[in-house]
This record gives structure tokens, C-alpha cells and sequence, in this order.
């Protein structure tokens, strides 16, 4: 079952990103304003097609099946600002 709520605070304010220092996905809950490093056997999700096969390279995350961007450095692309599902890296 996938991650959709604060193991501690049990809220849904949270964000799933995959750190590409450590190289493991971390969960950040904003009302408990803490960082969590998630095990490596949870369930990952790409919120478009449900799938669970991730391309992480170049600080850049993407869904493999449909090729959502996940998260990046880059911040605008033609002039808009971009905004991605795991938030920006930085």
C-alpha cells in the first residue's frame, strides 16, 4: 500500500521525493515539520499511472512507464514556471 499520510502525525501534508545524495526516498510532513528516510521496501507510486518504475538520474526523477518528471533542478521551461510532483531539487 502506498505512503499517503505522516507515519507520526497521521496527516496528509506530506511529500514523497527521492533524495539522490543518499539515493533512497525520503517523506518531509509539513505539519510535523520533520524528514523522514523511508524504507527501501515501500511502495512508490507515480500519481498519473500508478506505477512503480522510477528513473532517478542526472537530479532528475521520472516515471518510466509515462514519463512524468517527478522532481528536477530546473525550475522554468520556456518561460513558465514548472511545477512537479516531488517539488524542485535543489
Amino acid at each position: 500500500m502506498p505512503i499517503t499520510k505522516c507515519p507520526k502525525c497521521k496527516e496528509d501534508n506530506i511529500v514523497v521525493s527521492f533524495n539522490h545524495n543518499i539515493r533512497q526516498y525520503t517523506l518531509e510532513c509539513y505539519n510535523c515539520n520533520k524528514v523522514y528516510v523511508l524504507p527501501n521496501n515501500t511502495l512508490v507510486l507515480c500519481p498519473d499511472c500508478n506505477s512503480k518504475d522510477f528513473v532517478h538520474e542526472n537530479h532528475e526523477s521520472y516515471c518510466f512507464d509515462c514519463g512524468l518528471v517527478m522532481s528536477s533542478t530546473i525550475a522554468y521551461v520556456a518561460g513558465f514556471k514548472v511545477d512537479y510532483p516531488w517539488g524542485m531539487r535543489l
